[in-house]
């Protein structure tokens, strides 16, 4: 599992640190992949990597997670454990700005880089401070 920080401008950007810290863990997957997906059964092969991000989220590829109409859609954060029927569910939309959009798309390059690996991207826990989140909503 791999860690970022998040926290709120309108919504979230990166931060050194904060008094009440909020995580939650799970997958980054695009938008894009998200919209490909809804509605269709587990067994539907409609992402580019032949996956069904609501039923295999750890599958989703990180060559996938780079294409430009995936990274041009922006990033959200799904769970990590199943709900209802093995489906998983949108724990974080990260597009709410160009500079959370940025340091998620930062991340998913750095970990790419870094170990070399274009295929499952691991999960990621992110941090975050819940006030400041309610806050950017209102």
């Amino acid at each position: 599992t791999t860690k970022m920080k998040l926290t709120t401008l309108l919504l979230c950007s990166i931060v050194l640190g904060f008094a009440q810290a909020a995580e939650l863990s799970g997958y980054l997957i695009d938008k894009k992949c998200v919209d490909l997906c809804v509605g269709k059964s587990s067994d539907t092969q409609c992402t580019p990597d032949g996956v069904n991000v609501f039923y295999n989220p750890e599958r989703h590829a990180g060559w996938c997670l780079l294409l430009g109409v995936c990274m041009d859609s922006g990033y959200i954060l799904m769970s990590d454990i199943p709900h209802d029927g093995g489906m998983h569910q949108i724990l974080m939309d990260l597009t709410a700005n160009d500079v959370t959009r940025a340091v998620v798309l930062e991340h998913i390059q750095n970990h790419i880089e870094e170990s070399g690996d274009t295929g499952f991207f691991p999960k990621v826990t992110i941090e975050y401070n819940p006030e400041e989140l309610q806050a950017g909503s209102q």
